[in-house]
């Protein structure tokens, strides 16, 4: 490696600069401190050796594609950090070398996970942790959970609601490569780092792993994991996306840790509590951050929804204040804290307002399945898209506007795009005793059961089945937006309706009122729906409600 970045530090550019004088000197100088930043290297690499006479560094070569080469966000040379967070060039010729002595980490090599340099940084950050056993080189990531850990994964043994050094030997039984303890068990064959805040040295490894990648972060109050796997589905190999729904601080930390030969990680962030945010931001400083809208889910943690807006715009200002680069909706604009940042956006929404931001992508749904963007990266390019929702179609535009940044081709965002479907329990569509079942129950909040209603009535038109459940933390919020729901079905009669949840209080009052449904039934549990469920089931079956209420439990 230190090899080829001789190589790439050319002595004679040295010597002989381009440009005007300014310029040249700029240059010039940069490079110097570029060649000392090689002394350094081979002075790290060095005594890493001595240190770990026995040990090897893992290095892994291998070239960056041209299709994502960096894209230069604005004048002047400024612009999205490079693939690897290592060696790029501005549309200037400007060079840039980011020192990493301690990960080793470069545009064209990274350093394994857990290399030998683990045992330094952990010294250097936490002197008093130990080692027991013969601790390995490289792991695979961390799990907290037996249930999902494989052979070769890291174990926490966090102690948050239980203690984890009760299953240790469980780990052990399944493959664990090695844990991080608080307090080492002896009696195991099973190689232990004790430190004195497990979670704390986690993030620690986490957040030095994490420097070899480019991270582009989703948050918002919905859509999160539409957008994040149509992302992940258009980068194909070259990206590692959240699981399931790892999204907050201990989610964070586990997703980054699994990050190997991807070049990208999608990683989805969910806040609702006030200072989440901030360490999610810690934890990814993201290249680019995608907003994908606030509606008042989760308010009921925060003094008042300014205060959840506020905490929703910290991860675009913060990406914005490293010259990196953010994505925002149109429906953002009407809050304050993006209102500030939206001329250092790229703004996405599909009326004709947006075109007055000096970057945007402007959407336009053609037909049922097609889209058309244009925009500062989009020449009036109309895709092909799977059956979706309205609203999906609008995340598609900012996974798509990413794709774009990353420099990913037309062609290949056509032919990716149709390999994407809804996740399990997030739209996808089932078969239950011979009906066509839309199951939404991960999560629900004003928009997002909008969005779903309005698909669902377009897909299966007549009198249906409509399972909705209380659309939780909405705080003060909650009474008026479960009655606006009931305005939804003021023009419905023959349809029947089953509501669960005390949320749905309000629901079933307002909707008694204003409609001629005669099949309305209210529940506070979902055990007391089902023997009346399987008897009044008519046409198709729309299911949505928040994960708390176990809706999916009617199918089963």
């Amino acid at each position: 490696m230190i090899q080829r970045l001789r190589r790439w530090i050319n002595p004679q550019d040295l010597s002989a600069p381009r440009g005007s004088a300014a310029g040249a000197a700029s240059l010039k100088k940069e490079k110097l401190g570029a060649a000392q930043t090689l002394r350094n290297l081979r002075r790290v690499c060095a005594a890493l050796k001595e240190k770990n006479k026995s040990k090897s560094l893992f290095l892994t070569l291998r070239p960056r594609p041209a299709q994502y080469a960096p894209v230069w966000a604005a004048e002047g040379g400024q612009g999205v950090t490079d693939s690897l967070r290592g060696v790029g060039r501005s549309p200037t010729g400007q060079l840039r070398l980011r020192k990493k002595l301690l990960s080793l980490s470069f545009s064209y090599g990274i350093v394994s996970f857990l290399s030998v340099t683990m045992k330094t940084i952990l010294f250097q950050r936490l002197p008093e942790a130990e080692f027991y056993g013969n601790f390995p080189d490289d792991i695979n990531g961390f799990w907290n959970d037996t249930h999902t850990l494989q052979c070769g994964d890291c174990f926490l043994a966090l102690t948050a609601q239980r203690d984890g050094h009760d299953f240790l030997l469980d780990a052990q039984r399944k493959g664990a490569g090695c844990a991080i303890v608080s307090r080492i068990d002896k009696n195991l064959a099973l190689p232990q780092l004790r430190v004195p805040d497990v979670f704390e040295a986690a993030k620690i490894l986490a957040k030095i792993h994490r420097k070899n990648y480019t991270i582009i972060a989703i948050t918002g109050s919905y859509g999160k994991t539409s957008t994040k796997d149509m992302l992940q589905s258009l980068l194909a190999e070259d990206a590692y996306a959240t699981r399931a729904n790892l999204n907050n601080e201990l989610g964070v930390t586990l997703t980054l840790s699994h990050m190997k030969s991807q070049r990208f990680g999608v990683i989805e962030g969910g806040i609702d509590h006030p200072g989440e945010m901030d360490r999610i931001i810690d934890l990814v400083e993201p290249e680019i951050s995608v907003t994908i809208g606030v509606t008042f889910t989760h308010v009921s943690n925060f003094a008042n929804f300014e205060q959840l807006v506020n905490e929703k715009c910290k991860i675009l200002e913060n990406t914005l204040s490293r010259q990196n680069i953010g994505v925002i909706p149109e429906s953002c604009l009407l809050y304050t804290p993006f209102q500030r940042l939206a001329h250092r956006c790229i703004v996405v929404g599909k009326k004709e307002n947006v075109l007055h931001f000096p970057r945007f992508t402007y959407f336009q749904c053609m037909g049922k399945n097609t889209i058309t963007l244009q925009g500062q990266y989009f020449d009036h390019i109309t895709f092909r898209l799977p059956e979706m929702s309205a609203g999906q179609k609008e995340n598609f535009a900012k996974a798509a506007t990413v794709a774009k940044v990353l420099r990913l081709t037309d062609d290949a965002i056509r032919e990716r795009i149709l390999q994407w479907k809804p996740g399990k329990m997030r739209g996808e569509t089932v078969t239950f005793q011979g009906h066509s079942v839309y199951l939404d129950c991960y999560n629900a909040n004003p928009v997002a059961m909008m969005d779903a209603l309005q698909f669902f009535d377009q897909k299966y038109p007549g009198n249906n089945t409509y399972v909705l459940g209380g659309m939780r933390e909405l705080g003060e919020f909650s009474e008026n937006y479960h009655e606006k729901l009931a305005e939804y079905f003021r023009d419905k009669k023959n349809v029947a309706i089953f509501a669960i949840g005390k949320e749905m209080e309000t629901f079933c009052h307002r909707l008694r009122a204003i409609t001629e449904i005669s099949t309305i039934f209210h529940w506070k549990k979902i055990e007391q729906a089902k023997a009346i469920f399987l008897r009044k089931i008519q046409g198709n079956i729309f299911i949505k409600g928040s994960q708390f209420y176990h809706l999916w439990e009617l199918l089963e």
